[in-house]
């Protein structure tokens, strides 16, 4: 006979009503605790969780419990620096570079209420660190926005300017306007004959009109600063400027480039005779002519290139003048015709 299968026992939950409990039972009173402990728990941590403080409506913060109002607002702020940022140009060190190398389009702006003062923080690209991008960091007084202190090892600037920073390369020359044209944009290149650079400074011009073709007009200026003055003594007035002088005419002619390419090939850094300036034309295929004429007459032409000089005040030479406002170095040329046009983000 088969062997019975014993039955198990299921286990048996014996629940007795309390007495003088409204007719509930010990169950029913214990869920009815334990939902009252999680609603006064979770009442609690409404209270107490970060973020819920008074201030946290506040768009700048809170101090005491009270809403700060700043003096100035972040666009401000990130203006003042700006202002800053262009006054680095008149170091005479490698910071002279972050006025042209900065993307404030890519700034970021925090008030710092229990101190009164701003936080800007500015992204650069470090031209001798193989183009990396790092940040650059100001706190600004609130009261005026001036500097309160740069980031850590960053000199001050020795004076300052009402130039600011527009945009990647550009430098918004105080006082200046843009051009009442469309384009193609004028574009000066401004520079001592003589000042380091400046017959790179007309290779890269070059190169630029053939980058950018009809959208740009590029014109050369120039002028008698230090660099020159520095050989009057040892080559006398006359033999200085005459790299100045065929510089301008040349400027006026197509194959300009290849006059200076020329130039730039026997030149040692100090003045060229006449005859020798005059034997590179021929050689440049210049029209010799034409040369020759604006050379009778290129001290008023120089004269005025002095006072365009003058007018805007650059930090730098070679230096470029884009759109009549902003002002670029060689270097940063490109970025600066890019931003004048609208094609760097953040260009206005």
């Amino acid at each position: 006979m088969p062997k019975k299968i014993k039955q198990s026992k299921e286990p048996v939950f014996i629940v007795r009503p309390v007495k003088k409990n409204f007719g509930l039972d010990y169950l029913h009173i214990s869920l009815i605790v334990l939902v009252i402990a999680l609603v006064a728990l979770a009442f609690g941590i409404s209270l107490f969780k970060p973020g819920a403080s008074m201030g946290s409506g506040c768009q700048y913060g809170a101090l005491n419990g009270t809403c700060v109002t700043p003096i100035h607002n972040s666009s401000q702020a990130l203006l003042g620096a700006e202002r800053i940022l262009a006054s680095y140009g008149s170091l005479n060190s490698s910071l002279s570079l972050l006025p042209y190398y900065s993307l404030v389009n890519q700034s970021t702006v925090d008030y710092l209420p229990s101190q009164a003062k701003w936080y800007v923080s500015v992204p650069y690209i470090n031209p001798l660190s193989r183009h990396q991008v790092f940040r650059v960091s100001f706190t600004l007084f609130d009261s005026n926005l001036s500097l309160a202190t740069p980031y850590t090892q960053l000199l001050s600037p020795v004076s300052y300017t009402n130039n600011s920073v527009a945009g990647l390369g550009s430098v918004s020359i105080s006082g200046r306007t843009l051009c009442q044209t469309t384009t193609p944009i004028p574009v000066y290149l401004i520079t001592d004959p003589y000042s380091p650079g400046a017959l790179g400074a007309i290779s890269t011009a070059a190169n630029a009109t053939k980058q950018f073709g009809s959208q740009v007009n590029m014109s050369y200026y120039f002028v008698f600063g230090a660099p020159s003055i520095r050989f009057y003594k040892s080559f006398g007035l006359v033999q200085t400027q005459a790299l100045g002088q065929y510089l301008s005419c040349a400027s006026r002619q197509s194959n300009f480039a290849g006059y200076a390419a020329n130039v730039s090939s026997v030149f040692t850094g100090t003045p060229i005779s006449n005859s020798t300036l005059s034997d590179i034309a021929a050689a440049s295929n210049l029209n010799t002519t034409k040369l020759n004429t604006c050379l009778a007459n290129v001290s008023v032409a120089l004269n005025y290139q002095a006072q365009l000089s003058d007018l805007y005040n650059l930090q730098y030479s070679p230096g470029f003048v884009v759109n009549c406002k902003y002002g670029t170095i060689p270097e940063t040329l490109n970025y600066s015709i890019d931003y004048a046009l609208g094609s760097l983000p953040g260009a206005h």
